[in-house]
């Protein structure tokens, strides 16, 4: 917790909650017929429940207590981030390998967020003459859009585009949490500049939960940007 918030004195000693990441905080449930729980979520941020997706509420102090039970692990997502996800259910990360995206939006205050993404052919060191996939995304005035970093090592600037072809898993879905869906008109992507108007929908349960399904774009991709229409 204090290598992700080190200037909150409050996760210095905290030896109960953990942070994978930046952005997903992890309260185990550690106690015999537990049944429910208090996490500490700091205030510094916005927090939303992982597995229904709604925006908690903590106390002035950061508190918040949720009913919970042995089967459940409590996960929070950090407001302000994008995860990249895997979510379909493999015996190991090498069956996973050509499995689709899902880029998780979990929108700030600002309605803005932020996230990274990288992958290598894992199984091998050439990742150290670039052979990798590194990209950034943005959202910020209903916009999403991806950009590239620059090379991580030394031997190369730029990716070297025979590994590029292999890495390209298409993004089947785009979830965005604490958007208002009752005021999105519309979703449209600009891709290779060919506009077109995509499918999205309203979380029956959360109407601030809006999915948008199959973007029609890779995961390595950058000629693209999707714009939410209010």
């Amino acid at each position: 917790m204090f290598l992700t918030f080190p200037d909150d004195e409050k996760t210095y000693e905290m030896d109960n909650q953990h942070m994978v990441g930046d952005n997903l905080l992890i309260k185990p449930i550690t106690d015999q017929g537990q049944s429910e729980i208090s996490v500490y979520l700091p205030t510094i941020s916005n927090w939303y429940n992982y597995m229904t997706k709604e925006a908690v509420q903590p106390d002035e102090n950061g508190n918040y207590s949720m009913k919970t039970d042995l089967r459940t692990v409590p996960v929070f997502i950090r407001g302000g981030s994008i995860i990249p996800q895997r979510l379909r259910h493999r015996r190991s990360s090498q069956a996973m390998k050509h499995d689709p995206y899902t880029l998780l939006i979990a929108l700030d205050e600002k309605n803005e967020a932020y996230g990274e993404f990288y992958s290598d052919d894992g199984k091998s060191f050439d990742y150290q003459r670039s052979f990798y996939v590194y990209r950034s995304f943005k959202f910020a005035n209903n916009v999403l859009t991806s950009s590239k970093f620059k090379s991580l090592t030394d031997v190369a600037e730029t990716e070297d585009e025979s590994e590029l072809l292999l890495i390209s898993e298409r993004v089947e879905r785009i979830v965005i949490l604490g958007m208002n869906g009752a005021n999105v008109k519309g979703v449209r992507i600009n891709y290779n500049g060919y506009m077109k108007d995509l499918e999205f929908s309203m979380d029956e349960n959360n109407s601030n939960v809006i999915t948008i399904k199959n973007p029609g774009f890779e995961i390595k991709d950058l000629n693209w940007k999707i714009e939410i229409i209010n």
